[in-house]
């Protein structure tokens, strides 16, 4: 997806536990709603897309990628302001489980409300939006194609989201944004792989707004 003339993917929900939420450290001497902790992200750890492919982020895929000024907001919503990294509000560290995030909620409507939906367990899984350097694709005998996502170009946002399109997948899904690109790659790269034994040019199927995995583009 195109947004202000900068390519993007839309946001995934990794397959991860509901953000943490602790109080703000008195001592900090800054008023605030609370600290929520998770993960955007999470690496080797397959998620479904939609009806025809999975998916998977490479434990390299940050490696190189600009972090340099990433936010975290609810949903995606750049209205939903929680924390910046450039501010000092937002801290980023990249271990062997994926993207991990810790965030200084403001002393706003917003922060409250963060965190008693956190508190609740009303805000129960983690995303990120991000722009895509390169991803090659695997094809199990017998099974779905798999796009491993190997690295990210740029990190835009992280943050808690209220629920995943797919439930069961626990990922975002839009026709126009996250399947155009990724049915692109993988058609590339099957036209690479033509002529190799054992692979064949399988016509993927298309979707349309009507179809179940249809969710809201909230970039």
């Amino acid at each position: 997806t195109s947004k202000h003339g900068i390519d993007m993917e839309l946001r995934r929900i990794a397959p991860t536990e509901p953000p943490k939420l602790t109080d703000a450290p008195k001592s900090a001497g800054v008023k605030s709603a609370g600290i929520i902790t998770g993960y955007g992200l999470k690496f080797n750890v397959a998620y479904e897309m939609d009806n025809w492919h999975y998916e998977r982020i490479s434990p390299t895929a940050l490696m190189g990628a600009d972090m340099s000024d990433v936010i975290c907001v609810m949903n995606h919503d750049i209205n939903l302001l929680l924390g910046r990294n450039t501010a000092g509000t937002l801290r980023l560290k990249v271990d062997k489980i994926g993207l991990w995030y810790q965030c200084t909620l403001p002393d706003s409507p917003t922060g409250w409300n963060v965190r008693e939906a956190v508190r609740r367990g009303d805000l129960s899984r983690c995303s990120f939006v991000f722009s895509l350097k390169s991803d090659t694709w695997e094809r199990p005998a017998g099974g779905k194609p798999i796009r491993v996502l190997t690295a990210f170009k740029k990190i835009w946002d992280v943050g808690p989201v209220v629920y995943p399109a797919n439930p069961a997948a626990d990922v975002y899904y839009t026709p126009t944004g996250i399947t155009d690109e990724g049915r692109k790659s993988f058609e590339a790269w099957q036209a690479k792989q033509q002529g190799k034994p054992g692979v064949s040019a399988t016509p993927l199927p298309r979707i349309t707004k009507g179809d179940p995995f249809w969710a809201l583009d909230y970039v």
